[in-house]
Formats: C-alpha cells, structure tokens, sequence
C-alpha cells in the first residue's frame, strides 16, 4: 500500500512541478492565462452497484491541476464517501467510509472544435484517469461478523485487515461556466470502476460507481474581470484611416530674398527664435505572433510618446492595431489586433497618465498590411494630431 501511495504522491508532485516551470504565461483567444493552476471544490451524489443493490450516498471532492493551454490539462482529484451495505440474514447495516485518488487527462472538447468563438466562458471537458480507493468497515461490523466466521458474511473482512486497497479508473465529462476569469462554476458527470471491494471477495468483481457532482473552481494567476472580452473604456474611432509608420517630411528652407542694394546701415544683432514643437508624432509598437503584452523595449516607445503629448497638450492619439496575414484566420487576427489596440490604449491611460479623452482606438485586423514583412504587421500604428 505504501509503494501505491508513494506512486500517487510522485504524479502529484511531477503535476505541481511542470505548471510552475512552464514557460511565461501567453493570452489565449478566451482571455485566459496560460498555463495556470486551478483549485476545485464539489459535492453531490454517488450510486455504487454493489451486489445487485443500488445504494446513492453523498459524495464530496477536491482537486488541484493545471491547464497547460486551451485544450490540455491535468489534475489529481480526491473522492470521499461512505457506501451502506443492508445485510438481511443478520439483519445489520453496515457503513463504510471510502476514499479514492485519480490523476486524470483533461481535453477541452470546446476549445478543440472552436477556439475562436463568441461565447468564451462556456466549456465541455473529457476526462479520463485512473488511481486507487481505499475502504474499511466500522467495528461494529466486526463485531457482528465475528458471530459467522465461516458465512456468507465473511466477504466484509478484506482477509482479515480492516483496510481494502485497489485499483481504480474513471472516465466522464465536465460542464463549466466561468463567471469571471478566476472564478467558476461547473457540473461533473462520471462512471467508475472501484476494484478489491466487499463484492470483489463474493464474485470476483469489483464495483461500478456513477457520480453526478456539481461545484465552484478557482484559476490561479488570472486578473480579474468576466471570462469573456470586456468592452474597453477608451473611445474608439473604426473608420480612422491606417497611418504608415513614415518619419515626417523635412521642412524646405526658404530660400534668401534679393533685396536692392541699400545704403551701408548699422547692423542689428540677429533674434534667436524658439523652434515650434512638431505638430504630429508617429510610432509603432511591435508584437510576437498570437500575443497582445508589450515587451520593455516597446514599452520605452509608449513612455517617450507620453513624454511628448504631456509637452503638447492639445495633442490627441490615434491607435490602430494590426495582424499578420500569414498566421491564424480573420476572425482570430481580428481579434487580436484588437486586443493589441487596448492594451497600448491601456497602458498610455493606467503607467503614464493620458487622458482617456485624447486616446483614439480601432483596429484592422489582417484586412491591411501597413508593412511588406509579414512579421513586422504584428504591430500597433501610433499618430498624434493636434
């Protein structure tokens, strides 16, 4: 039994490990984090067909995994309940207390048929693991059992240790909603195979158990908000043209006015004149494929344009972002492009202070390419007006 256990705790541990040294978190399509650890909470009921009865009894479980994208995940899960045993030729009714232990498979049936979809926070989950159970009896069955050493009863004794371990498997789905990212709710349906129980000592078999459960789920790592896409606060602008990345033409010098020659005149010193601030500032922020966060060195870009709109006050920001045409599909790159317009909106607004009345957003998805390298259209255009 110890050598089960130590199994069992090793796959947990291994569990626990690879979440935590993953590689950093990326955004997915359903505004989730990944990958991130969950927690579980569930209660319900449970129907063991033991010996031709149909015995329900209250079930409870909890839970501890990671989702390493969208679609895959794993997780350990505890069971606990108790089983009811009604013996007619004694006249007893014995209650045993149950255990069980399982790492199971996750696979997002939702996301893998439709990741881009318009209602996120939905999702269908196929699970299937195995692990062990444990069970034993009160003392009471003993001490009645005690009184047939050689009858029908003796099947209860577990050989003679009041401790009954075996292996188990289990195969269901999962119905989830989350009501914000780091919260949600779901419904659980199952059917597993218990084995070395009571009944395993009468026919050779070991039980079947179907589970209905329903409980809360809590995604660590998440920030908060629903778990769908928020509308953002800024105002946006979708007919705003697409502004090339292009320096500012250099001002022609005028040039020198022939005057009639004059008579000789002391000469007045020359005015030294304060050059006008530029009248636009044009930037682009530049992003890896699939993802919306803005690296140090594109974040230097978005503190240099404060810098300059807090000398021009007048000045307002036009944002349109952008997708490359190469990778993912339209209604993804759509997305993407516009995520990547909010979050430059969003850090101009919360790290550096502009107003949200001078911030302007749309975006273009792959519909335009501001650039002829793929690569390069992963980006946020950036102009100011004033």
């Amino acid at each position: 039994m110890k050598t089960k256990f130590k199994t069992l705790f090793a796959l947990a541990a291994l569990l626990l490990a690879s979440a935590t040294s993953a590689s950093a978190q990326q955004t997915s399509t359903d505004g989730k984090n990944y990958p991130h650890i969950f927690l579980g909470l569930q209660g319900g009921a449970e129907m063991t067909l033991f010996n031709g009865t149909n015995e329900v009894s209250p079930i409870g479980a909890l839970e501890v995994g990671s989702w390493y994208n969208s679609k895959v995940g794993l997780r350990g899960k505890a069971y606990f309940w108790k089983n009811k045993y009604d013996n007619d030729d004694m006249r007893q009714t014995f209650k045993y207390t149950n255990t069980k232990v399982s790492v199971d498979f996750l696979l997002d049936l939702t996301n893998l048929i439709k990741e881009n979809r318009k209602v996120k926070n939905f999702s269908t989950v196929w699970f299937v693991g195995a692990g062990i159970n444990m069970n034993w009896a009160k003392d009471v069955a003993y001490e009645v059992t005690d009184e047939y050493p050689n009858g029908w009863a003796k099947q209860m004794r577990w050989d003679g240790t009041r401790h009954n371990v075996g292996f188990s498997a289990n195969t269901g789905f999962r119905f989830q909603y989350d009501i914000l990212k780091w919260l949600g709710v779901n419904v659980e349906l199952a059917g597993h195979y218990n084995g070395h129980h009571a009944n395993n000592y009468a026919n050779n078999l070991g039980d079947w158990q179907l589970t209905a459960l329903a409980g809360v789920v809590f995604n660590l790592g998440q920030k908060s908000g629903a778990g769908k896409s928020t509308t953002p606060r800024y105002k946006r602008n979708y007919n705003e043209d697409v502004v090339r990345p292009t320096p500012p033409a250099p001002k022609a010098e005028p040039k020198p006015v022939q005057k009639p020659a004059q008579k000789p005149v002391a000469k007045k010193p020359a005015e030294t004149k304060t050059a006008a601030p530029a009248k636009t500032y044009q930037e682009t922020v530049f992003f890896s494929t699939a993802m919306n966060e803005v690296t140090a060195e594109e974040d230097a870009k978005l503190k240099d344009l404060a810098q300059w709109m807090n000398e021009n006050p007048g000045a307002y920001i036009y944002i349109t972002g952008y997708a490359d045409a190469t990778t993912g599909n339209p209604e993804l790159n759509m997305e993407i492009s516009k995520k990547r317009a909010e979050t430059v909106a969003k850090v101009l607004n919360e790290k550096y202070g502009i107003n949200e009345a001078r911030i302007h957003t749309s975006y273009k998805g792959d519909t335009v390419q501001p650039y002829s390298m793929p690569e390069r259209n992963r980006c946020v255009v950036l102009s100011t007006k004033k």
